[in-house]
């Protein structure tokens, strides 16, 4: 396995230890189960952590190496910092929308990202996402609420035969999108139990309807999808080498290595695709499959949303199935509908969203993240030879 000695994880083990512990970190801070975490060595805030406080609602926690205003200061931990996430300053919407709303649950925040609310009005549920305000949030709100309409639509009219959700009254000026409540509970435990492999198939043939679907023209300008997801592996492997700076050699020769294979792919046309259809995006009601957040709704490569959805699958001790039998039904589910795959783009784009597996252990808030997305790193690199 590619060294991973003297990398910030081992400047910081002891801290990240205790922080990966959600019981000790509870008790330590007194303030709640984690809700999300990030390591930053080398930041002035080290680490990130939200916490779900056990009366509900959510904190955000700033680890840091000097005093910060309004920092307290923690034997082991050193100086924090503990905040709301309604006086996050790059989500000055979310404020003011929390206060205005009667009710509101936060279900998921991403300091100075975005933050996902659920709550009713006018007697309706939704969820409402705020996200970071910069110079392109209204036109991108603008463009995710049309394109929301579009496959509302297509649900609508039978296009596509699973639920999606239908938009609302989204207010791109402050940077919110309002979408209903989907009826439906999670596929989590049907698709990594027996009924697993039926259940991929189902979910196929429902991602090759939405690449048939007749919406092209509001779900973005075509995109040369290997380029694009170049890019997004770049990005990934910048945040991965600025964790674990021993992997910078390796994972340089992984993104050579993936952009001469995709070369050799040829050109085709591309279609309508989600972007992100992991097994969590997907609800389930009686007989009928829904299919939530289409944030990263694009023209690209189908194969790229059945690699989505298998290679999240790949590190779960849960599955019953094989994970190669999950992918062959959900690929023989689509060609039922879409067409013939290509296996070469499928395993290309699976070995893309491994190698953001290693970049996600690295950040993540615990001791031995280096070590395992360095064995990570190694599968990839073994699997592209």
């Amino acid at each position: 396995m590619t060294g991973v000695s003297a990398t910030p994880h081992e400047r910081y083990r002891d801290r990240l230890a205790l922080l990966a512990d959600r019981t000790a970190l509870s008790e330590v801070l007194g303030v709640g189960s984690r809700h999300y975490g990030r390591f930053h060595p080398g930041d002035p805030v080290w680490a990130v952590v939200v916490t779900e406080l056990a009366a509900g609602g959510l904190r955000t926690v700033e680890f840091s190496a000097d005093r910060l205003p309004g920092s307290s200061l923690h034997p082991l931990l050193g100086p924090f910092r503990v905040s709301e996430p309604g006086g996050d300053p790059a989500l000055p919407a979310l404020g003011r929308l929390t206060s205005a709303l009667a009710e509101c649950r936060m279900l998921r925040y991403r300091p100075g990202t975005r933050c996902t609310l659920r709550t009713t009005r006018d007697g309706s549920e939704w969820i409402v996402k705020v996200l970071a305000a910069g110079p392109g949030t209204a036109a991108t709100v603008a463009r995710m609420d049309r394109q929301q309409r579009a496959l509302a639509e297509a649900a609508d009219t039978g296009a596509v035969s699973f639920r999606i959700a239908d938009a609302g009254p989204s207010d791109p000026a402050q940077g919110s999108l309002w979408q209903s409540v989907v009826p439906g509970r999670p596929i989590e435990s049907i698709l990594l139990g027996p009924d697993g492999p039926d259940l991929a198939f189902r979910l196929g043939r429902a991602i090759a309807e939405l690449a048939a679907a007749p919406f092209d023209e509001v779900s973005g300008p075509a995109i040369d999808e290997a380029e694009s997801q170049l890019a997004r592996t770049d990005r990934a492997i910048d945040q991965l080498v600025g964790r674990v700076p021993t992997l910078a050699g390796p994972a340089g020769r992984v993104r050579q290595a993936l952009a001469e294979q995709h070369r050799r792919l040829r050109p085709r046309p591309t279609v309508p695709v989600h972007g992100a259809p992991h097994m969590h995006q997907w609800l389930i009601d009686g007989d009928r499959l829904a299919l939530i957040d289409f944030d990263r709704f694009h023209r690209g490569d189908p194969e790229l949303d059945i690699a989505t959805l298998v290679a999240e699958l790949e590190t779960e001790s849960r599955m019953t199935a094989p994970v190669d039998q999950i992918e062959s039904a959900a690929v023989a589910g689509y060609e039922t509908v879409g067409g013939a795959l290509d296996p070469e783009r499928l395993r290309l784009y699976r070995l893309h969203k491994r190698l953001a597996k290693a970049t996600r252990t690295a950040w993540a808030l615990r001791p031995d993240g280096d070590r395992r997305a360095a064995q990570h790193l190694d599968r990839v690199a073994r699997d592209l030879d």
